[in-house]
């Protein structure tokens, strides 16, 4: 007979969802204050009258204090927590420590921008005094610590998804986890758009604190749902030792678990993140410098074409929010692989869009817009928006095979390696793209259009990862069935 749930044990069951996958809002928030305001950031605190240079700098910066720092960190996170044996469980001690350095950036981020304040009035470039080059190194040691907060964080937070639910429980936590972060990603670049809008002066830091404080926020609920307890490891010559060795243990057996379907995976996720990474990082920029033609931070226009840029991020996200609702319909109709096709494909053109539209957009739109330019600016921001759909796809299709693929035991540290060849991705991009600045941004969006061509073509390998996929899911399932332990809170 089939199981009945009241109102009370769903709304319960719902909230439970939302509370152990709540700290992705906050994670999220984070990535989303990095991606959006960065960079102008950087131009900010440099002040200067040609920015791409100052720009291009800031991707190099950026791209090692981030990408490398999440390569080497998630690899070990991963590694510690899977073998932590922590009095309260072994996933939220590693969470914690992610909120203590965002905190601890928070503070490096203010004090930077408070520093070029009070020691340049009015904007004024510094000459000799060097206080530009303190205001860098602030900068650059907060951004390294959100990026380390961010990657403590995120990893445990995802692992605690098959600790506590069960195979067919999992897909419906990760969409939770998936809709939480598009949400929180929504809301920040929003916040981030108005305060640019309202606000003159230094606006930056009431951004970055506010992260902060979201990211507090959306930690409570699962410190509270995730109530772990001590990780018993199986091993009976566990020591300190060990632990210390675990994410470089537990690397090796991964990388003997590798398949070719994994290393179809890896390899298309590290291509889609070449494309996808520089265009992201430097969308605001992009509308500020390609669309309203504005390269003085000390242009009034220069915040409100910044804020434009996030408004469009915003929807960016907001698509995501509903894209589960309405991708699973044309799955039915084409198929996994075929939609993940299709998306690519949309990406292509979308991204020659914002590549072209610069070069037929007056260069007095910001202060006197025909209805032409009106007209490219809706057509910009609209193919903004239909990439948010790629992103999805990118996002859920390749680490849904990767969870068929591997044991549930092992899922953390494929993570781990998945990250690594993400974050390989991500340090050529930005190294690319710190070069194409020197051009123009419209280059980036060129760039990505190119290489999400090839993306393209090497998605059409899916079709041989989901045969191979169909055939194990039998065995998959009934491995979780005889795995899973009594303690999950869904079964």
């Amino acid at each position: 007979m089939k199981k009945k749930y009241s109102i009370t044990s769903y709304l319960k069951n719902s909230l439970r969802f939302i509370g152990l996958n709540s700290v992705q809002a906050g994670v999220q928030f984070c990535y989303s204050t990095i991606t959006s305001v960065a960079i102008p950031y950087f131009g900010i605190i440099n002040n200067k009258e040609e920015e791409n240079g100052v720009y291009g700098i800031a991707q190099i910066t950026i791209g090692i204090c981030g990408s490398i720092v999440g390569m080497i960190i998630t690899l070990c996170v991963c590694g510690w927590s899977d073998r932590c044996t922590f009095k309260y469980g072994r996933r939220r001690i590693f969470i914690g420590i992610g909120v203590l350095f965002e905190c601890i950036s928070i503070i490096f981020l203010i004090t930077s921008e408070f520093t070029c304040k009070y020691c340049h009035i009015g904007y004024s470039p510094t000459s000799t005094n060097g206080i530009d080059w303190l205001s860098n190194i602030l900068a650059f040691i907060g951004l390294s610590f959100m990026y380390l907060g961010a990657n403590f964080m995120s990893e445990p937070s995802h692992a605690l998804i098959p600790d506590f639910f069960n195979y067919k429980n999992q897909q419906i936590a990760y969409f939770y986890s998936a809709a939480l972060g598009a949400i929180s990603g929504f809301i920040c670049n929003v916040i981030g758009g108005v305060i640019l809008l309202t606000r003159c002066g230094y606006y930056y830091s009431i951004i970055f604190s506010i992260s902060f404080i979201v990211l507090l926020i959306s930690f409570i609920p699962t410190l509270i749902v995730a109530d772990e307890e001590k990780f018993i490891p199986p091993d009976e010559d566990f020591s300190f030792k060990r632990f210390i060795l675990a994410p470089f243990i537990n690397t090796y057996h991964g990388i003997k678990e590798i398949t070719i379907e994994l290393i179809i995976i890896y390899i298309l996720l590290m291509l889609s993140w070449i494309a996808y990474y520089p265009a992201s990082f430097n969308m605001t920029i992009y509308y500020a410098k390609d669309i309203f033609h504005i390269n003085n931070q000390t242009n009034p226009k220069f915040s409100t074409a910044i804020s434009i840029g996030m408004f469009s991020t915003a929807s960016f996200w907001f698509i995501q929010v509903i894209s589960p609702f309405v991708l699973p319909l044309f799955e039915k109709c084409y198929g996994k692989v075929r939609l993940y096709f299709i998306s690519n494909i949309f990406a292509v053109f979308s991204y020659a869009i914002l590549s072209i539209a610069p070069s037929i957009i007056s260069k007095n739109v910001a202060f006197n817009p025909s209805v032409t330019d009106i007209l490219i600016i809706s057509s910009c921001f609209i193919a903004h928006q239909i990439t948010a759909f790629q992103f999805v796809e990118m996002n859920s299709l390749p680490f849904s095979y990767m969870k068929k693929l591997v044991s549930s035991h092992s899922y953390a540290t494929h993570l781990g390696l998945i990250n690594v060849f993400i974050t390989f991705g991500q340090i050529i991009s930005l190294l690319l793209a710190a070069g194409l600045l020197q051009i123009d941004v419209w280059t980036i969006m060129a760039f990505s259009s190119v290489c999400f061509l090839f993306v393209s073509l090497l998605s059409t390998l899916l079709f041989f990862v989901d045969k191979k996929v169909d055939s194990l899911l039998h065995q998959v399932m009934k491995f979780e069935n005889e795995t899973t332990t009594p303690n999950f809170i869904f079964e």
